[in-house]
């Protein structure tokens, strides 16, 4: 079994006997000894214990020697709907009325919107993709549609896959047929998603709360989405932060502060606590990451979208070191 961890050495391969019961939960994890008395009596005791818990008829499965068991990769940060457009647009400004957003991820996300078939057939290509590559729990990205979520949700549950699936919430400087009316009605929505998206889909899926990130949120939806996030303490927060000098400016404008920054109005509105997961984290100042710690706030780092953006390297090392939690 391969096993990882924080600390030195970070991979280690181990002779272990693993008891996983009908749910897919990991239940027992006990060393096999080199006798074959020892080893009887790992494999008797992880039975048991299956037993205890109601397991019919657990069976046992050994591995060749040839064979490894290894922990699924966790993909902190992936948009569902942008699979349909993949690989395109990296020659545009993130940002802009001809920008990357305006041009593709908007249009791409609204497409879904109403044509659920589409959206179906776009996500099980992505969770079909993440799954062969390795991604066996992935924090999604969903669109505005409470909908499109579930149909993202769906999914994933038929697949198997653990799932964190967000309603995009937004209510500002987004196109006007695809975002929010109002602060209430996209706090609204997002609620009736993270609950639907608990109870609905089965023990590997849960919704997240999603802001997409502050300058396409107003204060009063980042508040109430705060206060959301307040009811539900032990439900997901995501949203990006301090992608690009780009979105740091924007801020500034859209705040009408020229000292504003994306990760202090998340903190000011109660959505930098844990569990949270920010995604890029490029451009945080070492106070900022220092707060992430403070707060329990992990880290997306997406190494290939910012090479396509062009606007900034994460200090990967720096950032785990400071907050511990980094994917």
């Amino acid at each position: 079994v391969v096993r990882v961890r924080a600390r030195f050495p970070a991979i280690t391969v181990e002779r272990l006997a693993v008891a996983v019961n009908a749910s897919g939960m990991i239940v027992k994890v006990a060393p096999l000894g080199a006798g074959a008395g020892s080893l009887g009596r790992t494999v008797d005791a992880c039975l048991a214990e299956l037993a205890a818990q109601g397991c019919p008829a657990p069976s046992l499965q050994c591995l060749p020697p040839s064979q490894l068991l290894m922990p699924g990769f966790v993909d902190g940060h992936a948009h569902a709907p942008q699979y349909a457009f993949a690989g395109f647009g990296t020659d545009r400004p993130w940002m802009g009325r001809d920008g990357w957003l305006e041009r593709h991820a908007f249009p791409s996300e609204r497409r879904l919107t109403g044509d659920l078939p589409r959206a179906r057939a776009v996500f099980d290509s992505c969770v079909g993709r993440t799954l062969r590559n390795g991604s066996t729990a992935v924090s999604y990205f969903a669109t505005q549609d409470p909908e499109v979520s579930a149909v993202l949700a769906a999914s994933c549950a038929e697949a198997g896959q653990r799932a964190f699936i967000g309603r995009v919430a937004m209510d500002r400087h987004c196109p006007e047929d695809y975002g929010d009316a109002s602060a209430e009605a996209g706090a609204e929505a997002s609620e009736h998603s993270l609950t639907f998206l608990a109870s609905g889909f089965g023990p590997l899926v849960r919704g997240a709360l999603t802001p997409r990130f502050v300058p396409t949120c107003s204060r009063e939806l980042l508040r109430r989405l705060g206060e959301i996030a307040a009811r539900h303490p032990g439900e997901l927060v995501q949203s990006h932060t301090s992608e690009s000098p780009d979105e740091e400016a924007f801020t500034c404008w859209a705040e009408g502060d020229d000292a504003a920054r994306p990760a202090g109005v998340l903190e000011a509105n109660g959505l930098l606590r844990a569990p949270a997961v920010m995604a890029h984290c490029v451009h945080l100042a070492p106070s900022e990451r220092d707060l992430f710690a403070e707060r329990g706030c992990a880290i997306a780092h997406c190494q290939l979208s910012n090479a396509f953006l062009a606007a900034g390297c994460a200090w990967a090392r720096t950032s785990r070191a400071a907050t511990r939690r980094q994917c």
